[in-house]
């Protein structure tokens, strides 16, 4: 999920280092990030054709590196997960890669989108546990693995946002309301593998 552009900045909680970002196409275009993005081997996957990107990342797997997506391609203004783009459940079938889901909470309230200023907040990141492409076959195999984790992310918000002191009842039900409508057709994958909680 996808709440701040600080959502980034706190991913540095990760207990690993050797990550690649997908990036759209803007950031590239400014003149403080683009350097340092090219030399972190960022993918921008608005102008890079598929066959580039999947040979870029094969790369990266192969020197043991990880690839961060946001799959809604943008920060959410109202919590409610977003539509899902499908290139990072294709890249994990075609390279035979497992996709570990992150959850992050609490950014939307340190800087949400539209806001200038930084408040105080509570963030929490959740890894859990590795989605297998190898347990989905078929033509439409991405699109299963992309409602498995879309389910997985939406159950996990429920979680946080009910124990968080920061949570409203709106948000808690939201996400609920995303949960039910995807309760028939995606099954839990299992439990968390870790937490992350940072005031900030």
């Amino acid at each position: 999920n996808h709440l701040s552009f600080f959502d980034i900045f706190c991913l540095a909680l990760m207990p690993f280092n050797n990550v690649s970002m997908t990036v759209r196409e803007w950031p590239f275009k400014m003149l403080w990030y683009a350097p340092f993005m090219h030399l972190a081997g960022y993918l921008n996957v608005e102008r890079l054709p598929w066959h580039k990107i999947t040979q870029a990342a094969a790369e990266i797997l192969s020197k043991k590196g990880g690839i961060l997506f946001f799959p809604e391609g943008h920060r959410s203004r109202t919590g409610r997960l977003q539509r899902f783009y499908s290139g990072a459940f294709k890249l994990a079938v075609e390279t035979g890669t497992k996709i570990v889901p992150l959850c992050i909470a609490g950014t939307d309230e340190l800087l949400p989108a539209g806001r200038w200023w930084l408040k105080p907040a509570r963030v929490t990141l959740r890894a859990q546990k590795p989605v297998q492409p190898a347990g989905f076959t078929g033509s439409s195999a991405h699109r299963a693995i992309q409602k498995v984790v879309k389910h997985m992310l939406a159950q996990n918000l429920i979680e946080i946002n009910s124990h968080s002191g920061q949570a409203s009842a709106v948000a808690c039900q939201v996400a609920r309301s995303n949960l039910k409508k995807r309760s028939n057709s995606c099954p839990s994958r299992g439990s968390i593998q870790g937490i992350g909680n940072v005031d900030i």
